[in-house]
């Protein structure tokens, strides 16, 4: 765990409660922590089911949430993308080499 990722972490601990149960069920609280923590203790996401199936379940249930309009999608977003941070850092793919002349 790196401290950028344990600083995400809080930031998605502070969003939980920013919204509360005023926009959030405790379930849809609790699901948001496990993502969180899933990511947080993953080494890598794309080996880890636990850690993609908690990111599933919490982009699922982030659409339910905006199609419901109980939050816009840039909350939704900015939920996911902070939970997404608790994670390991993903390498940027490789551009293509530009075609020999």
């Amino acid at each position: 765990m790196t401290t950028n990722r344990a600083r995400a972490y809080g930031r998605v601990m502070t969003l939980i409660d920013e919204l509360g149960p005023a926009k959030l069920h405790a379930d849809e609280q609790q699901a948001i922590r496990d993502a969180a923590d899933a990511l947080l203790f993953a080494l890598d996401v794309s080996s880890n089911p636990d850690a993609k199936d908690a990111l599933d379940n919490l982009d699922q249930l982030m659409d339910r949430l905006v199609a419901s309009d109980r939050v816009i999608s840039e909350t939704a977003d900015t939920i996911l993308d902070a939970v997404e941070a608790c994670g390991p850092a993903t390498e940027p793919l490789p551009l293509p080499l530009p075609a020999a002349a």
